[in-house]
């Protein structure tokens, strides 16, 4: 998986992100996927538990995280705005990720629209508020990652049923996979915002609300003419008969 982002760090910000409340968070979170990644290595039932376990509990930190941001931003006097971002998905599979970054992108609070542009590459653009983007990226990458090492260890995948190909076999564990894991990332972001609702005593569900329509508005500011895949995910008409 190939990125390429709008904005370019400036000297000494990565230092300062690290610091910063935001950058704490992401580094517990990069260490929880760490950890999902080398178990989803081992190849068993057990390892892939504990990975999704690991996956779970960095979607709560994420989803805690962004509900303290968007409560913030209600009464600041510079308020943070929805921005975008591009990534570039190289093959093979490409189709497949995107599903995948649909359902991480969906879940906190990011709209996506993509465009194939030859070679079997895709080139999708995330629309959301700068610290959702970075954490759909963080999830993406390693839920990718973790995906590719679940499909390696199933014996099945390269010795398809007769009349099968591996082709097949690897979309259906892939759509599989997807599937599996959109209902843990459901789960993870429930127990969360129940955790802040309950510490608060703030409608999670509104600021959450007012937050995605905020994006949606960018969204079709900059995607005025989008189109649903049979997906479910939109994608750009006029790039796709390019």
């Amino acid at each position: 998986v190939h990125y390429t982002f709008y904005r370019t760090p400036k000297r000494g910000q990565k230092r300062m992100e690290r610091m910063s409340p935001e950058g704490k968070t992401l580094d517990k979170v990069r260490k929880l996927l760490s950890q999902a990644e080398s178990c989803s290595k081992s190849g068993t039932p057990e390892g892939d538990h504990e990975a999704e376990s690991f996956m779970s509990k960095a979607q709560e930190m994420i989803t805690e995280y962004a509900i303290s941001e968007a409560m913030l931003n209600v009464g600041a006097k510079v308020r943070e705005v929805a921005t975008s971002t591009v990534i570039t998905i190289l093959p093979s599979y490409a189709r497949d990720k995107v599903s995948l970054l649909h359902i991480v992108a969906s879940q906190n609070r990011v709209r996506i629209v993509f465009e194939m542009i030859g070679k079997g590459k895709a080139k999708v653009t995330c629309v959301g508020f700068p610290t959702d983007l970075e954490s759909v990226e963080l999830l993406f990458t390693s839920l990718s990652l973790q995906m590719t090492n679940e499909v390696l260890n199933e014996h099945y995948v390269d010795q398809p049923w007769p009349g099968g190909s591996v082709d097949s076999a690897r979309r259906n564990f892939f759509s599989g996979y997807t599937a599996r894991i959109v209902s843990r990332l459901r789960e993870a972001a429930k127990v969360a915002e129940a955790t802040v609702q309950a510490s608060s005593g703030t409608s999670v569900a509104l600021v959450l609300r007012d937050r995605m329509e905020l994006v949606t508005e960018k969204y079709r500011e900059l995607f005025p003419n989008t189109t649903k895949s049979r997906r479910n995910f939109a994608r750009n008409p006029e790039a796709e008969r390019a």
